[in-house]
């Protein structure tokens, strides 16, 4: 995929050792105070396990620990938010051990299940102190983090001795609140003049657009907010042609807390065959062409790529190092996929549902068959 341009923007050294935030140390013993009091408080060992470490109660331990300091950094806003999918983003555990003179890199998702759920930090620092193998050498450690949720911050945080820093590193501008597409650069953050342990690189990806909401900032920011709804005025096909129109509702759902903005940059810029139009009385978007959704579904898998608007897409990716038990460990945090579920409603008593995801072998969007 090509690269429109690239703006690499280093806030301080990577592999610093100094943290962000000059209080990191004092929150952690909180957490950890905080961690041993809930342990104590449970009964069973099963219950015991299930709570070691910090960050893995409801309340989140780790975050609560930096709510104190939160005056000192205003800037730390989606960090602390509560994510749209509070269990989503998953981490890729890449191996890379010596064995009779051959290196081999064994990657690993976690949770194995694929559920951040049952993500505990106990688990990733099993997961980081065990060989792939009883005969190996102990192997050096990678992780690769791919979309973020209050939960996973939570069993980052303490595994592996991160600030909150870092994840607001990578979360701005990300669509993961209603707000954070009007986040300052991080280059006015009242941090920036301390020592970093993060590296962020922003670029913007050559991607097809097909016709598809959300075109323009007020449709991304109601779709990030919760969802985009819209309606949209047809006819009755099981009925009489002649019956009067009746209305579709269309509910569009990112499926990732990261949702990054893009940008129109095709010469040859064609107006899309339907635009949706807000109505400020009604505090909701209309569409008012002619046809059912289900005709421009197919009209969208049938449009070739020589007919898209390309457009530029947003992408960040962040490097940190993370303390292990087995030293420092390299992180990067990427942007998943946009994925997108489109929803139709209609007085046929008929609800079908199209995933829409960011097909990247073919640089834009596709939209998939019903679920």
């Amino acid at each position: 995929m090509a690269s429109v341009r690239a703006a690499q923007t280093f806030n301080g050294e990577p592999g610093s050792s100094g943290t962000d935030s000059p209080s990191f140390a004092t929150a952690q013993e909180q957490t950890a105070e905080t961690s041993k009091e809930t342990e104590s408080e449970s009964d069973g060992g099963g219950q015991d396990e299930a709570r070691s470490g910090p960050g893995t109660t409801e309340e989140g331990n780790y975050l609560k620990a930096f709510r104190s300091e939160r005056h000192h950094m205003p800037h730390w806003k989606n960090v602390f938010a509560k994510s749209r999918s509070k269990f989503r983003g998953f981490i890729t555990l890449l191996s890379l051990y010596s064995e009779g003179g051959r290196s081999t890199i064994e990657p690993r998702r976690l949770p194995e299940e694929g559920n951040a759920k049952t993500l505990k930090p106990s688990t990733l620092t099993t997961a980081l102190s065990t060989a792939p193998e009883p005969d190996a050498n102990q192997p050096a450690h990678a992780l690769l983090i791919t979309d973020l949720s209050w939960s996973l911050i939570n069993s980052l945080g303490p595994s592996l001795c991160l600030s909150p820093e870092v994840f607001e590193q990578h979360l701005v501008r990300s669509g993961y609140t209603e707000t954070s597409y009007d986040d300052p650069d991080p280059s006015y953050w009242p941090t920036r003049f301390l020592p970093k342990q993060t590296a962020s690189l922003r670029w913007y990806s050559l991607v097809r657009r097909k016709d598809i909401p959300a075109r323009n900032e007020r449709e991304r920011r109601k779709l990030v907010e919760r969802r985009l709804i819209w309606r949209r005025r047809i006819r009755n096909k099981i009925s009489s042609p002649s019956k009067k129109p009746t209305w579709q509702r269309l509910r569009l759902t990112t499926q990732t807390n990261i949702y990054r903005q893009e940008w129109l940059i095709s010469a040859l810029y064609r107006p899309p065959k339907r635009d949706l139009v807000y109505n400020d009385e009604a505090g909701s978007f209309w569409d008012f062409g002619e046809g059912d959704g289900y005709d421009e579904k197919d009209d969208i898998d049938g449009t070739s790529d020589e007919e898209l608007d390309i457009v530029a897409w947003e992408e960040r990716v962040t490097f940190c190092w993370g303390d292990g038990s087995g030293g420092k460990i390299p992180i990067f945090f990427l942007d998943p996929l946009p994925y997108l579920t489109l929803q139709i409603d209609d007085n046929y008593d008929e609800n079908r549902t199209g995933n829409m995801k960011h097909y990247r072998s073919h640089g834009g969007w596709r939209l998939g068959a019903p679920a």
